[in-house]
């Protein structure tokens, strides 16, 4: 009782404690934080929870259910259900209460989901139906609540054990919550009380009691205390050791706490109606502005550590807040001090912590950077303030629209100077004498001394009038060396010249001996601005710019190539030098940074922390390597020695995606797909969660992708219709400042052939192939080896019964001859048959010879030549001679061609020996250029042309067709004759 009274007495004491609030320029407020909603593709305002995986992928429990994010899409995972609380398991798996729907364990991987518990609807006990606040401890115990009990599941016994905390029914299910301390100590809250968990005895000890008007809400570790919300709208500051309790509630207005996160010494508290900053050293808390019409219930915290970013969830959408310095600042103007909009024209540094900002009307303001303070010189409202910049003697001097103003050095009030002068003064410097120039659109210069501002005539009024009728001068400044440089639009002269005091003249720098045919080294003839560094002058314009070294020789020069995406805008307005050598421009469309030498640039916009990405306006480049750069409604402070361009995030896959299909889990392995799955989807992210407008992204299929394919800030990637292959994909990231990763992603992947562009089947089909020519080969031989079967079954048919025949009736004709020898009408006739009877026996023997398979080479064709001639050449005591090619008689010879080619050469030698009279012969078979040549000659007596033609000739031409040969017969009188049959040896067989 003691210790409850003396807990009451300290809530007592707190709650008379008032806390100061943060200044209001010093306040977070909405505009701080990028909001996701449905509007920009969250897929439920109402977010109850946020986690982080090891990859880096941001996990959301919505009423929608669990989604996962990249910082480019949602990506559902799990039940379609409610999800209420998320908690990390291991690298790869997370575990996630959904209201009424239970316990399920999700592979971050593979996307696979288990359930652990789902509610037993079918019995009477509540507490069945209930598995919320899941979390899991470090011993990978899965903690979860209902009515009355917490409860862990044993995964090995697969069974809940269940401790009894409430007797009677608790208002919500979500009461009790877990927390585990930095010695890895088990807290669980339920309504008033604080418990541990004992390890050896296996159950939660209640460890400490709050009063009854407490309800705990939620559990946070900082600096060894506790750091407990509640439902009364109190953060209570809580010692395990001491156990003892303080208590604030100043300015929560009775809110619900929902949950603390400490980062640094400072404390983020979301609650059912706003958002807190709670500074311990100040026991002070601030209120996050801009929240207070929607009242969005904020629930839980996420900080990213490595991003530096926190994350907030809400049931108004998702918040990001980028926490810690940013390279740019932006300081925005008070909207009760100069009417909105305004913007930012030029700036003039006073000391190190105060300048002067020219304003696009109402005049000039003078800002204090520690302590944030304004204060304002009047003009008049239409009056546009183009510079600014101070005399010798302290005098701020404005150019503006309606002339020049001046604030004096001991004045507080800005007074027009040269009232004669009312036009536009676009720009002005004084010289080394402090004599004022001024320029003005389409106007001569005017040069005053100051501060009497008496105007000097410097150079004869005719010698100039041409010039100042044709030149729009833009700036000026003035060198180190005394000259005058100007940057205009002034066609015959490039832009570009300086005022020469000794000829007291303006020299166009075209004109120079050195610059000489060497106009294609200007960008143009329009200059918009100019900056002298290092005796150097360099000159910003439409295109981009030149630099002159201070005798105005042209040494370099950048221009724009109108074709590339990375500059769709010339206007290049501003130009600065850094104490690095860099040259920083400022346009319409962006900051440029280039190398000394322009070979390289980097792009700053709005997604690198400008206000906006016009940046031709106010432009300064302070000592301390600072750009300001005046904007609408304010400016951003550049801080160009914190920049670090060269550091480009590591890519993770998001998603691989069969389209019109599922999606593939990746785990670092090749991945094998079907034929049928060749058109593929991917989509990468750093997991960065910046703007999409810093990454770009570029790709290559190794073997396939000679060079890299750009695919912008697309970080999805889409190939189509694939053959079948073994890929390596490689993506890389880059920058928006044109910078990439050395290290790409990458990931190998198989597209399997359908078995018909398998080596199997085309082994099948060579084999069926050979198959049918093998089978078609062996029904031909089997039609041939019938055929020369039928040949020689007819052969010797006609040998053994047609030539006995013929053999008996010559022997029988022969015998009567000699019965017969008294009649010589018998003999004749006789003989007749007789004759009649060799021929036939001697055709059929040709004809027997001819359907013999084994008499199919030329070889023995030739032999079958040289006996039937030898038998005819003897006979008639011719002298003969054969001569015979002997590597040709392997050929093989159709049945109808050495038919032919026998009967030919038979025909032949009968004409000869009938016929010439020749005492000699020849007969020759030889190859002659692919060609079979059958020669046979004699010295008889020849015969004229006219005479050739008779039945033999014609059935030997008639034959020689047939073979498809040529037959020519060649005779001279008194000479011989030839007869020659060419035949190509390709027709010579079947």
């Amino acid at each position: 009782m003691k210790k409850i009274l003396r807990l009451l007495g300290y809530l007592a004491c707190i709650s008379l404690c008032t806390l100061s609030m943060f200044k209001a320029y010093g306040q977070l407020s909405q505009e701080n934080f990028e909001i996701i909603s449905t509007k920009t593709g969250l897929p439920s305002n109402q977010i109850y929870h946020l986690a982080k995986d090891k990859k880096g992928f941001l996990w959301l429990a919505t009423a929608k259910g669990l989604f996962r994010y990249d910082g480019y899409r949602f990506v559902r995972l799990g039940p379609k259900a409610f999800a209420e609380k998320i908690s990390i398991e291991d690298d790869k798996h997370l575990v996630v209460s959904f209201f009424s729907t239970g316990i399920f364990r999700i592979n971050t991987e593979t996307h696979d989901f288990q359930a652990i518990a789902t509610p037993k609807w079918q019995d009477d006990n509540p507490d069945n139906d209930h598995f919320n606040n899941v979390f899991v401890d470090a011993q990978k115990r899965i903690w979860s609540a209902d009515f009355h009990h917490a409860k862990y599941f044993d995964a090995q016994k697969k069974r809940w054990h269940l401790f009894p905390l409430f007797k009677n029914t608790a208002e919500d299910v979500t009461s009790i919550r877990y927390f585990m301390d930095s010695k890895q100590k088990l807290w669980i809250l339920a309504l008033n009380r604080l418990y541990y968990f004992d390890e050896q005895k296996n159950e939660p000890i209640l460890f400490w009691q709050f009063p009854k008007n407490i309800i705990l809400r939620t559990l946070s570790e900082h600096e060894q205390h506790f750091w407990l919300g509640t439902l009364q709208g109190k953060i209570i500051k809580f010692s395990p050791e001491t156990k003892s309790v303080q208590a604030y509630s100043v300015a929560l207005n009775e809110q619900k706490i929902n949950e603390i996160l400490w980062v640094g010494n400072k404390a983020w508290i979301a609650s059912d109606g706003g958002l807190y900053i709670f500074d311990e050293q100040k026991k002070a808390f601030e209120n996050v502005r801009g929240f207070e019409n929607i009242k969005p219930n904020f629930t839980s915290f996420l900080f990213d550590k490595q991003g530096k970013k926190i994350w907030i969830s809400s049931d108004a959408g998702l918040l990001k807040y980028e926490n810690g310095q940013s390279n740019c600042e932006t300081i925005l103007i008070p909207p009760d001090l100069v009417q909105l909009p305004v913007t930012v024209t030029s700036f003039l540094p006073i000391n190190q912590d105060e300048s002067y900002l020219g304003l696009s009307h109402s005049g000039m303001l003078k800002w204090n950077s520690k302590t944030g303070i304004y204060k304002k010189y009047t003009l008049p409202e239409e009056v546009y303030v183009n510079k600014m910049m101070m005399s010798q003697t302290g005098d701020v001097l404005l150019a503006t629209s309606k002339g020049v103003f001046q604030l004096s050095k001991n004045s507080n009030t800005l007074k027009k100077i040269l009232p004669a002068i009312t036009r536009n003064i676009t720009s002005f410097c004084f010289d080394q004498a402090q004599r004022l120039w001024l320029v003005s659109e389409y106007r001569p210069i005017q040069v005053f001394d100051y501060p009497s501002l008496q105007e000097v005539h410097l150079w004869e009024k005719n010698q100039t009038q041409e010039f100042w009728a044709k030149s729009l001068i833009n700036d000026i400044a003035l060198a180190p060396d005394g000259k005058i440089w100007l940057a205009s639009w002034y066609s015959p002269g490039f832009g570009i010249c300086y005022f020469n005091q000794e000829k007291h003249s303006f020299i166009q720098v075209a004109d120079l001996q050195k610059n000489k045919n060497r106009h294609n080294q200007f960008i143009g003839d329009y200059f918009l601005g100019l900056n002298i560094h290092q005796n150097r002058l360099f000159a910003s314009g439409y295109g981009g710019f030149n630099v002159l070294d201070k005798s105005g020789t042209i040494l370099s020069k950048f221009e724009i190539n109108r074709e590339k995406e990375d500059f769709p805008n010339d206007y290049f307005a501003k130009i600065a030098v850094d104490k690095q050598g860099f040259i920083w421009v400022g346009t319409s469309d962006g900051l440029l940074r280039f190398s000394a030498d322009a070979k390289q640039f980097a792009k700053f916009i709005e997604e690198d922390g400008l206000m906006s990405n016009n940046t031709s306006n106010g432009f300064w480049l302070n000592d301390h390597n600072q750009l300001w750069i005046g904007q609408k409604n304010g400016f951003n402070i550049l801080k160009i020695n914190d920049i670090s361009l060269n550091k480009v995030p590591d890519l993770s896959l998001s998603t691989f995606e069969i389209l019109g299909g599922k999606s593939v889990p990746y785990q670092g392995e090749q991945i094998d797909l079907q034929r049928n799955e060749n058109n593929l989807s991917f989509t990468f992210s750093p997991l960065n969660f910046s703007p999409i407008a810093k990454n770009q992204y570029r790709y290559r299929l190794v073997g396939i992708n000679k060079d890299w394919v750009y695919n912008g800030s697309n970080n999805t990637l889409v190939l189509i219709d694939l053959p079948p292959n073994t890929y390596q994909l490689e993506v890389a990231i880059g920058t928006n400042h044109g910078v990439w990763s050395s290290k790409p992603f990458k990931m190998s992947f198989n597209i399997q052939p359908s078995f018909v562009e398998t080596i199997w089947f085309k082994i099948l089909i060579l084999t069926l192939v050979a198959l049918i020519i093998y089978t078609f080969y062996r029904y031909r031989i089997n039609q041939l080896l019938k055929i020369e079967q039928l040949r020689t079954e007819i052969s010797a048919d006609l040998h053994d019964d047609v030539g006995a025949t013929l053999s008996s009736i010559s022997i029988l004709s022969t015998l009567v001859q000699h019965q017969v020898q008294d009649s010589p009408t018998a003999q004749k006739y006789l003989n007749t048959i007789l004759e009649d009877t060799s021929s036939l026996q001697n055709k059929l023997e040709e004809i027997i010879w001819s359907l013999r398979s084994d008499r199919d080479t030329v070889g023995q064709l030739t032999a079958r030549i040289r006996r039937i001639g030898s038998e005819i050449f003897e006979a008639k005591g011719i002298n003969y001679e054969f001569e015979v090619d002997d590597s040709i008689a392997h050929l093989k010879l159709s049945m109808d061609f050495r038919r032919n080619l026998l009967l030919i050469a038979k025909e032949a030698v009968n004409n000869l020996v009938k016929y010439s009279d020749c005492k000699n012969a020849k007969i020759s078979i030889q190859k002659v250029k692919g060609n079979l040549e059958l020669v046979i000659k004699d010295d008889g007596k020849g015969f004229e042309d006219s005479n050739i033609e008779g039945n033999g000739l014609r059935n030997m031409r008639a034959r020689a067709d047939k073979m498809k040969g040529k037959l020519t017969v060649y005779s001279i009188l008194g000479q011989g004759t030839e007869v020659k049959l060419v035949v190509a040896l390709t027709q010579i067989g079947d």
